[in-house]
């Protein structure tokens, strides 16, 4: 898109001069929402692979990857991230797009922020032409897969992913972009899959106004 001013009220398209200040939130919101979940080494371990300023910078840059900022006078108050470059399960036969990310910083959590940023998403995805929206959520997040319900989320299946060297259980979640209503369904096939060799699968655990996080990438289907 052209302009970085969204018709939301403080949102806005993440710029290559952002890559800085986007780590150091996506770092801080990680660590507020999921420090608990393993141990000191596990997690700077994931903290280096996925939230430093060369990688933010590259994706910022991806066409393929949509980074918008929540941004108020004071600084940046959360993100979110679509990724077009994510190859969704087969199974899910539609043109799909991943909500790999979505952010807030405790202080504006339950403020409607997060509903405004999820629809947003929803809007941009059906202009890329996507009929499907899929993510993954930690199975013991029920603040996060309780958001996604109601923004119509359904859960379709199971994935693993690795923060360090820790595998973590996740549901795998879709929405169909198909029916304008929340309680729209996604694909209903229940399926495992499995994580990237590659590691570059990511922790998604709660952090919004209803609680959201990061979404697992490159998944394996296992029968």
């Amino acid at each position: 898109m052209n302009e970085t001013k969204l018709a939301v009220p403080n949102l806005r398209v993440a710029r290559p001069a952002d890559a800085h200040a986007l780590s150091a939130l996506m770092r801080s919101t990680f660590m507020a929402a999921n420090g608990h979940c393993t141990t000191a080494e596990n997690l700077a371990k994931f903290l280096d692979a996925c939230y430093t300023p060369e990688i933010q910078l590259r994706e910022i840059r991806d066409p393929g990857v949509h980074t918008v900022l929540v941004e108020e006078r004071t600084g940046l108050r959360g993100y979110a991230q679509l990724r077009w470059t994510t190859a969704a399960p087969r199974e899910f036969g539609e043109v799909a797009v991943e909500l790999g990310r979505i952010y807030l910083i405790p202080k504006v959590q339950r403020s409607g922020i997060g509903s405004e940023l999820m629809q947003y998403l929803l809007r941009q995805a059906r202009v890329g032409g996507a009929s499907l929206v899929w993510l993954n959520v930690w199975q013991e997040s029920a603040g996060a897969i309780a958001f996604y319900r109601k923004h119509g989320f359904q859960i379709v299946g199971e994935t693993l992913f690795e923060v360090g060297n820790e595998s973590k259980e996740d549901w795998l979640m879709t929405r169909s972009l198909g029916d304008e209503s929340p309680a729209s369904s996604g694909c209903r096939e229940k399926f495992r899959t499995e994580p990237s060799s590659d590691g570059s699968g990511q922790a998604h655990v709660d952090s919004l106004d209803d609680r959201t996080g990061d979404s697992a990438t490159g998944r394996r289907i296992r029968r």
